[in-house]
């Protein structure tokens, strides 16, 4: 249930990004915004489960999933292109000129 909250957001940011004209930025800062949560969002729905495994059958509680290293990748990218998107609007920012 809690990785559902997720998809959830994700739909309701694409509803709200495209009814308010939201400029490709700002849209892009939220999508990133979201896959750089799926990483935290997945650890803290499989720790518990896993250390009751762990604590049950004296086992490692370690994630060997096929796409989880996949994942916690793209989570650390989208926290880098979220950075450098700042950085580059801040940039625009200085470079504009002041309106009066």
């Amino acid at each position: 249930m809690i990785l559902g909250v997720g998809v959830v957001l994700a739909l309701a940011l694409g509803v709200i990004a495209m009814t308010s004209g939201a400029t490709p930025m700002i849209a892009a800062a939220g999508f990133l915004s979201l896959l750089m949560l799926g990483a935290p969002g997945f650890f803290f729905a499989s720790f518990a489960p896993g250390m009751a495994l762990a604590d049950t059958f004296m086992i490692s509680a370690g994630v060997s999933l096929p796409g989880v290293r996949a994942f916690y990748i793209i989570s650390a990218f989208a926290a880098a292109l979220l950075m450098l998107g700042g950085v580059v609007a801040v940039l625009r920012a200085r470079a504009a000129p002041a309106s009066a």
